[in-house]
């Protein structure tokens, strides 16, 4: 009976946004919503002894793996049974004990995500009015000011406040929303989308300080001629490459990458027809030649092997770009100083 139930929890059920008259054998609203803040109990299966905590955090709500409780454990709908024990109140910091609370799939819960309260303008310029009507009747009320004496500056009062124990609350961040709002910039990023990409960069300019491993390469052919024939093969393409301008069609075919025999003949046929293309085209072609160690791409003499080369992924790098803007003056007709 809803009445006997009224009467036998306090009045502050009363003030819940969720109508208590629903409130029968179980299935009542209270256990159909879950928000920031609740105390629940989880588990994966009927069997499995439940555990309990906060929910401190809530994710995408496209997304399966939908709240975070304090222990740091994420809950999934398709998943995790809850039960909602406690309700935060969202006007008080404290908590009212949910009087039937059932076990419930997290895909059959609605997750009410955080929101902010806005103030509108309206209601800001009228607090503004309040206050100065507030301001000038206490002047008319008899305020008495001493000739000479002027009113504590800023950091005055703010010290008086903390010499009399009333220090300032700072409010703190309760969802991952807010903080990720409160760090998000006005070009659309976040604190930790800056701090990723810096890592990013980081690591970039870490691998290309790294050694060349060109002794990984071609792992398939035997030592001998079948490892050298591919060896040369791979450096008359990149040279090639190198005086076509076309240095990033080699790195997408990679012939050096190749898995067996027979991958690496069909990218060198790829790698070959780009290349007869060009020559048939009479394209710029630079004159690169097959001595010079900048031509070269890998002087391994086995698999595993180190070579004589021991330059760095940026020394490549910086030759390959001098190479390009040489071809791309040349193609302009333009001649480089020495």
């Amino acid at each position: 009976d809803i009445r006997e139930l009224r009467a036998s929890v306090s009045d502050d059920y009363i003030d819940l946004r969720v109508d208590l008259s629903k409130a029968n054998t179980g299935n009542n609203g209270l256990n159909t919503f879950i928000q920031l803040g609740d105390i629940v109990e989880y588990r994966k299966s009927k069997q499995d002894i439940p555990n309990k905590g906060e929910i401190v955090s809530i994710g995408a709500l496209s997304s399966d793996k939908i709240v975070q409780v304090s222990d740091g454990t994420w809950l999934y709908r398709s998943l995790h049974l809850v039960r909602r024990m406690e309700i935060k109140r969202l006007d008080e910091d404290r908590r009212l004990p949910n009087p039937d609370p059932v076990w419930k799939s997290l895909k059959k819960v609605e997750v009410i995500p955080p929101y902010d309260d806005v103030q509108s303008d309206s209601d800001s310029d009228s607090d503004i009015e309040d206050d100065n009507e507030d301001k000038d009747e206490q002047v008319e009320d008899g305020a008495s000011f001493v000739e000479g004496y002027d009113s504590p500056s800023q950091e005055e009062s703010d010290s008086m406040d903390i010499d009399d124990g009333h220090i300032p609350q700072v409010p703190m961040n309760t969802a991952r929303s807010d903080r990720q709002k409160r760090q998000r910039t006005s070009c659309g990023e976040t604190n930790d989308s800056d701090r990723i990409k810096r890592r990013r960069i980081k690591n970039d300019e870490a691998k290309l300080d790294k050694r060349r491993r060109t002794e990984k390469h071609i792992w398939w052919a035997n030592p001998g001629k079948e490892y050298d024939d591919a060896k040369i093969s791979i450096n008359e393409a990149y040279k090639d490459a190198l005086s076509y301008g076309i240095v990033e069609k080699f790195y997408e075919h990679a012939m050096f990458d190749a898995d067996d025999h027979v991958d690496f003949k069909r990218r060198k046929r790829a790698m070959k027809k780009l290349i007869t293309d060009r020559e048939q085209k009479q394209a710029t072609k630079l004159d690169i030649s097959y001595c010079n160690a900048q031509a070269v791409y890998m002087d391994n003499p086995y698999h595993g092997q180190i070579g004589r080369s021991r330059e760095t992924l940026r020394t490549r790098q910086t030759i390959e770009e001098i190479l390009r803007f040489e071809y791309r003056m040349r193609t302009l007709e333009m001649q480089t100083c020495c």
